[in-house]
């Protein structure tokens, strides 16, 4: 077959194909998706819950020490792993995403992949798969001085709905991705391009930003009382 530039198409193999769908659009039953995604807890890196007082409190689910720690060679004493972000909108396509760059190295196997990736669910569904951050290793770099490790982040735009994988274990509250300095940070952007110009640049951006949440403690009562006793031990913050 002939595409419109006279260059012939590459032959598809089908195994791929139905891989690369089953990614993109999955078919499975509820209980498969209830199996994968207990089993996907274990990639769960860092996330916040609350204690019986209703104060938050973070957690630390040991995922990024695990990696390094399984993964280490005689080869590669010293390591210095780089950290990829995927941050957006809830059903931009992160997980997806990161699942096609892991699923990548085995499309041909018919069992799938041997690795640990992302649980996708349909383009069409805007209810978070996860929540709190989960933490996965690029497999061509795991074993390396240098390894790869990819960050997924629950949805910006979840609302009050649990994350599929925490409705029978409900213990998120909301996620705060820094903890160590990123290698690099992919945020998904569904803003519309007929925005005004000056939003693309990044110091007007930072500026509208700012002047839109100025007011953000006066707002907000519980921030109101920590600015005020702030104010009141006369520290004051712009």
């Amino acid at each position: 077959m002939i595409d419109r530039n006279g260059k012939p198409h590459e032959k598809a193999d089908p195994l791929v194909v139905h891989r690369l769908r089953q990614i993109l659009e999955p078919i499975r039953t509820e209980a498969e998706h209830e199996s994968e995604l207990l089993e996907d807890r274990d990639t769960t890196w860092f996330g916040f819950g609350r204690d019986a007082f209703g104060h938050p409190l973070f957690h630390d689910f040991g995922r990024f020490a695990a990696i390094m720690s399984e993964t280490v060679t005689d080869e590669t004493v010293e390591r210095y792993p780089q950290l990829t972000t995927f941050i957006g909108e809830t059903g931009a396509g992160k997980s997806t995403l990161i699942k096609l760059l892991i699923d990548r190295h085995d499309l041909t196997a018919p069992e799938g992949s041997n690795y640990y990736a992302p649980v996708t669910s349909s383009s069409h569904d805007r209810i978070s798969t996860t929540g709190d951050v989960h933490l996965y290793a690029d497999p061509s770099t795991l074993y390396s001085s240098h390894p790869l490790l990819l960050v997924d982040c629950e949805g910006l735009s979840g609302g009050e709905a649990i994350p599929k994988q925490l409705r029978h274990h409900p213990q998120v509250d909301k996620s705060l991705n820094q903890p160590v300095l990123p290698h690099a940070i992919i945020v998904f952007n569904a803003t519309d391009i007929n925005v005004d110009e000056r939003e693309w640049d990044i110091t007007m951006a930072t500026k509208l930003l700012m002047a839109d949440i100025h007011d953000a403690v006066t707002r907000e009562p519980a921030l109101q009382e920590y600015g005020e006793q702030q104010m009141s031990r006369h520290c004051i913050y712009r």
